[in-house]
């Protein structure tokens, strides 16, 4: 089963295979709470706009300040954009169902359209705004990692071309926590630590939802900025 995935910091969109097209996997995929996009009125005519698809975004997208990544319709006020990660999946009325083979190629070429007509918008909004932390990997669950002990929920997260560990857990010293530091990923898939830099900040939540707060309320230029000294 096939979804196409398009994520606001990644050049083109990509194709993601699961055993079952879940809510919960196009949650994690687009990293929040999701919306179906409305069929654009005057938003062209491919595939996208039609019947035999439907597009997922970020609810709260707009109140996050997430990046705008796709050309959506045109209003009177100028170009209407979606906002943050996108997932296509197929459209059956009723059900969330995967992409039918013969329509991925036509959302791929649409999707990339529809980033080019605002490529412009989004360079100057990354001028204005910055750089928006990524999760490439995960989250998934994990009881290793240097003084601390349960289970955490962990995941990769890409910053202006770095990577770092984030691990969110509950502890019997301090509660909810969650700590990051530098790594490299290796080919053989092994975290390697690059960086003697980390960090640790108290969190409301453990778990799924306490790592969407750290990645909402850690100070990523501050932490971007110790990087480069």
């Amino acid at each position: 089963m096939k979804i196409v995935v398009f994520k606001e910091n990644e050049e083109a969109p990509r194709v993601v295979e699961a055993d079952e097209i879940t809510l919960g996997l196009l949650q994690k995929e687009v990293g929040g709470y999701i919306e179906e996009a409305p069929k654009p009125r005057a938003g062209g005519n491919d595939i996208l706009a039609g019947n035999s698809c439907s597009v997922w975004c970020d609810e709260d997208g707009i109140l996050k300040r997430r990046m705008p990544n796709i050309f959506w319709d045109s209003m009177s006020e100028g170009l209407q954009s979606l906002v943050g990660n996108i997932v296509v999946t197929g459209n059956s009325g009723t059900d969330i169902t995967p992409l039918k083979e013969g329509a991925i190629p036509q959302v791929m070429k649409a999707l990339k359209g529809r980033r080019f007509i605002i490529d412009r918008f989004r360079k100057a909004w990354k001028e204005e705004f910055g750089e928006k932390p990524e999760i490439i990997k995960g989250p998934w669950q994990d009881n290793s990692i240097r003084g601390y002990n349960g289970e955490g929920t962990r995941a990769l997260v890409k910053y202006k071309g770095n990577t770092y560990l984030v691990d969110v857990r509950w502890t019997a010293d301090h509660g909810n926590e969650g700590f990051i530091e530098k790594v490299r990923l290796k080919k053989s898939g092994e975290l390697w630590c690059c960086s003697s830099e980390n960090e640790v900040i108290s969190l409301p939540h453990d778990g799924e939802k306490g790592l969407q707060e750290f990645m909402e309320i850690f100070d990523w230029e501050a932490w971007g900025r110790r990087m480069k000294e």
